[in-house]
């Protein structure tokens, strides 16, 4: 049973971050941190709650803290309405959300006063062919990836609330052990070209690779078998190779896809990946669990 004090400080960090949506409180962001770790205490039997999601919003936004906790409760709101087939109650909450916001994106990476709507398409277009072209000149096939991919395909150009580039590279590895020598020597070669590039290998798999137009670059590593083809972080084995190649240009953009984009995002995004939803929140803690055997051989010792 659920101490009634439970519910009642549940009921409370909820009102309070409703009165700051609405501008009638000001909620200060070290009140919102203290809500938002009480959030995390409560048991899980409340954690499934509308009422819990929207109290994490309400404070996330209000505070401007933990966006990407506060995306995807937005996402579970969202779905949830969806499955009752009445999307009224979160269509009001969204609107105060947004309104709260003044015109900030809340993504998983951050409150960002820019998205990709804001950019020259023709620059970042230019931009990722001309990375592109530098993988393929060392020998590295590169293609449009995640959201990147998704815009291209689905939209016909940039996705308009997305905040950074998506880009995977083709190692010519099978193994995990051999995944992460080759993913780590190749950042190691765009160091030496001179490129201005950092590499996330500690529980992760990302080369941040030199900006376009003040917008990230995050370069993934794909590898394996022709019958079991990975793709971090989304596809654990769970391709063939000749979903991916060979590769071939966009005809408006000219960036290379893989041979079948519908196959990748599906696997990266469900079966609904043609329904657009800006809220959309990709579930990195299970997939990193799905490739702990290539990410624990990637990152450094201790």
């Amino acid at each position: 049973m659920v101490d009634m004090a439970h519910y009642e400080a549940l009921y409370d960090i909820r009102h309070d971050g409703l009165q700051a949506l609405k501008g009638a409180k000001d909620l200060p962001a070290e009140t919102a941190r203290k809500h938002l770790r009480r959030l995390d205490r409560m048991p899980h039997c409340l954690k499934v709650l509308d009422i819990y999601s929207e109290a994490v919003v309400a404070n996330s936004v209000a505070g401007r803290c933990r966006p990407g906790r506060a995306n995807a409760r937005l996402e579970r709101l969202r779905a949830a309405g969806a499955r009752r087939g009445d999307m009224r109650a979160y269509e009001a909450f969204e609107a105060k959300v947004t309104a709260k916001l003044d015109g900030l994106n809340m993504t998983g990476h951050g409150f960002t006063d820019r998205s990709l709507a804001d950019a020259d398409p023709q620059a970042v277009y230019q931009g990722v062919r001309d990375l592109i072209s530098k993988l393929a000149q060392m020998g590295y096939p590169a293609f449009a990836n995640s959201g990147t991919l998704l815009g291209l395909t689905r939209e016909g150009g940039l996705l308009a609330h997305d905040d950074d580039i998506d880009l995977a590279v083709m190692l010519d590895v099978t193994t995990d052990a051999a995944a992460a020598r080759a993913f780590t020597e190749l950042f190691e070669k765009l160091q030496a070209e001179g490129l201005e590039c950092s590499i996330r290998n500690e529980g992760n798999a990302i080369i941040k690779l030199p900006s376009i137009d003040g917008f990230e670059v995050d370069l993934f590593p794909a590898f394996g078998t022709r019958r079991r083809y990975s793709i971090y972080p989304y596809s654990r084995r769970g391709l063939r190779y000749t979903d991916v190649w060979p590769l071939k240009p966009c005809a408006a953009t000219g960036i290379n896809l893989p041979a079948k984009p519908e196959t990748l995002l599906a696997a990266n995004y469900g079966k609904g990946w043609r329904t657009p939803n800006p809220r959309f929140t990709f579930p990195w803690a299970a997939r990193k669990r799905e490739f702990a055997p290539f990410l624990s051989k990637l990152a450094p010792a201790p």
